[in-house]
Order: C-alpha cells, then structure tokens, then sequence
C-alpha cells in the first residue's frame, strides 16, 4: 500500500508530550495514508514503553545512545516509505486539515521542495516560524556587546523576518525546525540532515541546500499546528544548550560562508560575546540586588538573577575552550 506522508518524531525524554504529539495526529489525520516513526535518543523517562503500550500503529526505533537531532531524524527518514516525509517536534499538537495543507502546496507548486504551515503558541498567538538566513551581523547584535551599542539592529531584525505576513502563501529563506514536510525526490538527490549538526542549525543547513539545488522553500497560512517549544532542550542546563547552539552556528557559517570569513568573523564574534556575557553579569547582579531591595515583581527580580548565573556558567565551563577551539 502507498504511503502518502511519513511522519519523523525524534523523542527525548518527553513522555507526556509525546504522548500528546500522537494523539493528536491520531486524531487529527485518521484519513491520511501515513506512516509514524519515532526515534528515541535513549530516553530514560519510560517513553518507549508509553509509546509502544498505547500507541501500537507507530513504529519506534530506540538508540543506546543521544544521538543527536540530525542524526535520528536521518535515521527515520532511512525506514521511511512516505511520497512526503514530515519532519515533526514531539512538543506539538497537530490540529486538523494541516498535513493535508502541507501535501496540497508541494503538490501544487512543482518548484517547492519543503515547506511549513502556520505554528501557534499554546494560548493560540501565532509563533513566528521563518526567517531568513543568518548573516554575521544579525549574530554580532544578538550576542556580543554590540547589542547595547545598537549596532546592526535592523541586520537582527532582517533576519527574524518581524513583519513577515502570516496570512499569505510565501516562499522564504527557511523554516523552523519543529513542523517541515520535504518531498522524498528531492531528498534523495540532495540527502537529509548533516549530522556534525548535533543540534539548531540542522533545518537551516537543509533549507539552505534545498535553495542551492534550485527547489524553494514555502510558508503557508493554509493549517495549524501548536508549538508548546523546549520541551527536550528544557531538561539541560541552558549554558550546556548555548555551548551546542554556538558549536552549531560556526560549523553552518565555516560550510556556507567560507573558512576565511568565519575565522575572521569569529575574531570579532567571541571577544563581544565575553564581554557582553560579563556585562550580563554585573548588570544582572546589580539589577537583581537593587529590584529585590526595592520589592520590584519577584519574577523579572529572578530572571535578572538566573541570567547571571546562566552566563557565569558558561565562562566558567566553556570560557577557554569556545575562546580557542569552536
């Protein structure tokens, strides 16, 4: 029998969300002809167990080990029959009429290779959900000292694409990673996910392959998923998770944009990020100390404080090796 889409789940400790995630596609897309696939990355939560007692119809590949986002994903789509093959977060709610919507535009735009539909937040607000590719500028003003200055403010803003219409069919540089439906012919020629992508950046490094290969990359408003958003990345330290983002930022920017550029680019990039990370310090010390003195809203008072831990943590574990190695 053919299979119309297959469905990629990648699992990580997400028990209840995951559970979630399929019920709501059992729901949701009954009359589709699909498949479901979810990789475990050696979960410890008794996911596998869940998964397998109440949902039989899906089929589970478990790992010894984390493998990593890219790389189980690649390992689904490797067992996967799908025409179309969706790559899903195990954190969404999928609502009905979206898969249907996805198949609809890369079947009726014959230069689409991959696209997303429209992502909500859990109070139903929508998510933005593309953007354009990262440039060096864009970077430098999210996380240096730059930021305070204002420099290359509208080269952050360009790239989060903050007037981007919602309500229109759009091609687009990228998407993010939590809803993307690819056509498998055109996987197959260009391959799947780069797996040295541990993880972040492995959407942006496919959707930038997929533009090179001649194919476009499209947003439609036509359907509706929920995004609940970190649920695997929630349950690591966040100066662990930053430690990875920026292994991964350098790695697509040394593939895409050059060796030379990227090393000068990084001469620049990890002296600002020290000294804005010691600013986020002292000010977050400072602010914190001051708003709790003072009796200010307990929550920006803490938010202020975990900032400061958050980014001494990262001097303290990464500091030297970031500086010399990534």
């Amino acid at each position: 029998m053919a299979i119309d889409i297959s469905i990629i789940i990648v699992n990580w400790n997400t028990r209840n969300v995951v559970s979630n995630c399929l019920r709501a596609i059992r729901e949701a897309a009954s009359d589709i002809s699909k498949e479901i696939i979810v990789v475990d990355n050696a979960s410890s939560d008794d996911s596998v167990v869940r998964i397998k007692s109440d949902f039989p119809e899906v089929a589970v590949i478990e790992n010894k080990s984390n493998k990593g986002f890219a790389a189980a994903n690649n390992q689904g789509y490797n067992t996967s029959r799908g025409k179309f093959i969706l790559f899903l977060n195990s954190d969404t709610i999928v609502q009905r009429g979206s898969l249907q919507s996805m198949v609809s535009l890369l079947e009726n735009h014959h230069d689409a290779g991959l696209c997303s539909c429209r992502l909500l937040n859990s109070d139903g607000s929508i998510q933005p959900n593309v953007r354009h590719f990262p440039s060096f500028r864009a970077m430098l003003f999210r996380y240096t000292f730059f930021k305070y200055l204002g420099l290359f403010k509208a080269d952050r803003a360009f790239y989060r694409m903050r007037r981007f219409p919602y309500n229109e069919i759009s091609q687009v540089d990228q998407v993010t990673g939590a809803v993307m439906m690819a056509k498998r012919s055109l996987l197959e020629k260009i391959g799947c996910m780069d797996e040295k992508l541990f993880m972040y950046f492995e959407e942006t490094d496919l959707c930038y392959r997929i533009k090179e290969a001649g194919a476009a990359v499209y947003f439609t408003p036509d359907g509706e998923i929920t995004h609940l958003g970190r649920a695997s990345s929630d349950k690591v330290d966040s100066y662990k998770v930053q430690a990875i983002f920026f292994k991964s930022l350098f790695y697509y920017f040394r593939k895409h944009k050059g060796k030379a550029r990227t090393f000068f680019f990084a001469c620049v990039f990890k002296p600002g990020l020290f000294i804005y990370l010691t600013c986020e310090i002292f000010t977050g010390l400072l602010l914190g100390a001051v708003g709790w003195g003072l009796k200010l809203d307990s929550h920006k008072v803490s938010r202020r404080f975990e900032r400061a831990r958050e980014s001494a943590l990262f001097l303290i574990r990464y500091g030297v090796s970031f500086l010399l190695l990534s």
